[in-house]
């Protein structure tokens, strides 16, 4: 008789696959700029949160928008938090990165207006705001 054991690259797989073909196109992402951080969420159907992520303000060297695949091109390591289907997303460049000092320095956004998005940020990380 077989053990579970026996069957775990197979179970993995179809994990991956139904983590890419389900989780992801019904997802949503959502970015809130609050005390000082950018807090992100990803959840799937509106409750079941898969996942949250939070840094300050004072970690991010730049922002700007751009497609997933130009964010692919730049070479960096980078953290997907995004609709990679979407036209235009903002590219948060981290002072350090997010594993080590080099690898996970971008992070990948998709909010509703990536234009205004960047200049909420903009504005958060000016000295003397009250956010900051």
């Amino acid at each position: 008789m077989h053990e579970l054991r026996d069957y775990a690259p197979v179970l993995a797989s179809g994990l991956s696959v139904i983590y890419v073909l389900f989780f992801y196109p019904l997802a949503t992402f959502r970015y809130r700029i609050a005390e000082g951080g950018i807090e992100m969420d990803w959840t799937v159907f509106g409750f079941i949160r898969i996942s949250r992520k939070r840094f300050d303000l004072e970690e991010i060297e730049s922002a700007g928008t751009t497609t997933f695949l130009r964010c692919l091109w730049t070479g960096r390591g980078f953290h997907v938090f995004g609709n990679i289907f979407s036209r235009r997303g903002v590219a948060i460049i981290l002072k350090r990165g997010v594993i080590w000092t080099s690898f996970g320095k971008t992070i990948y956004l998709t909010p509703r207006d990536p234009d205004a998005f960047i200049s909420q940020v903009r504005r958060r990380r000016e000295p003397g705001s009250p956010a900051n």
